[in-house]
């Protein structure tokens, strides 16, 4: 059985229908360049060639991983939840300097937060929880202009969005799992 992604799962309800076609697109390959190049950073890979639009994203994230994390666990791994059957693919897993238990960091290049954001990461912190122990999730949003990222942390809502979650789940296989009611 195919279990479908939290992106998947969260698709339907991604409204993009105000934002112009240009705008969003360029929006989609800066978040998919630099997701590739933040991933590489954090495998200790090579820096990879970056447009000079996104070299300050890059200088951001990478002044504060550099500076904050101790040790990598899992970058982009795929985690799958057998209870709930479905899968993600958090955006890195390990352990933040001073911390003793994992902790589940999402990196969002996007200026605007998305309603679905919330469900995201509740989704993969449960992924991450039962994989990892992760008992903290950060949120880190790289400046275009080099300057420190900023880093909320996300852990106030995460039962009452994983929740909603569940519910976008069971309506997602219901109309296209292929098995009703399940």
């Amino acid at each position: 059985m195919t279990y479908p992604s939290v992106t998947q799962v969260l698709g339907p309800w991604q409204d993009f229908s105000r934002v112009c076609p240009d705008k969003l697109a360029a929006a989609c390959e800066r978040g998919s360049v630099l997701h590739r190049a933040f991933a590489s950073h954090a495998l200790g890979l090579w820096k990879p060639e970056l447009p000079p639009e996104y070299q300050g994203y890059f200088n951001s994230f990478a002044r504060w991983f550099d500076n904050t994390v101790e040790e990598t666990l899992t970058v982009e791994g795929q985690l799958f939840c057998k209870k709930y059957r479905f899968c993600g693919h958090p955006d890195w897993i390990g352990i933040i300097k001073g911390d003793k238990s994992p902790t589940l960091i999402d990196w969002k290049t996007g200026q605007v937060q998305m309603k679905g954001h919330r469900l995201q990461i509740a989704a993969y912190h449960h992924l991450a929880q039962e994989a990892y122990g992760v008992k903290r999730v950060l949120l880190v949003h790289p400046k275009p202009d080099g300057k420190v990222a900023k880093v909320p942390e996300h852990s106030g809502t995460l039962a009452h969005d994983f929740s909603l979650f569940l519910n976008a789940l069971a309506v997602f296989k219901y109309f296209k799992g292929g098995t009703h009611g399940n």
